[in-house]
């Protein structure tokens, strides 16, 4: 099986430019249709489509395809499906990008909230408290020059995103 797989690989790549990146679409099943991020196109975007219509546009020229860091299919309030996009610039001048919570109904009604800026330190941490998301930023030394960067904490419920630290 290996060989079988290995040899339409090598015939999909033979097909295909050197220094070409294949992308891929991850989709994903909520209570009311389908979330997908669709990689960058010719107009240089990246897009975030539920149920086949575009939630959100990415600016992609200078960035990976935006990425899922949390799905929570079990339901948040209101909400259905809770799913958390993370942006994912290019370059070394941030080591992470902007957060976005998409809130899918079974109704298929939807919200998806304004951006939080998160450029540098540790990774976000997510964590689901009940009816809520955490959003954590764990503070640290500062990527440039000296001290330190504080915690910030940033609360989602029914739809709405509020820095609670």
């Amino acid at each position: 099986m290996k060989a079988v797989v290995g040899a339409l690989l090598a015939g999909i790549m033979a097909t295909v430019p050197a220094g070409t990146v294949l992308a891929q679409t991850a989709s994903y099943q909520t209570a009311a249709g389908f979330f997908e991020i669709k990689p960058k196109g010719n107009d240089g975007h990246c897009r975030a489509l539920f149920a086949g219509k575009v939630v959100r546009s990415f600016e992609c020229k200078s960035a990976s395809t935006p990425k899922i860091i949390a799905h929570y299919p079990f339901g948040i309030g209101k909400y259905a499906d809770v799913v958390v996009i993370q942006e994912q610039p290019m370059g070394n001048a941030c080591n992470g990008g902007s957060l976005h919570l998409l809130g899918v109904e079974k109704t298929g009604e939807h919200s998806i909230t304004a951006p939080i800026d998160f450029c540098g330190g540790q990774d976000p941490v997510v964590d689901k408290k009940g009816a809520k998301i955490l959003l954590t930023f764990p503070g640290g030394p500062s990527s440039r020059g000296s001290g330190n960067a504080p915690t910030v904490v940033w609360e989602y419920s029914e739809g709405t995103l509020v820095r609670t630290k």
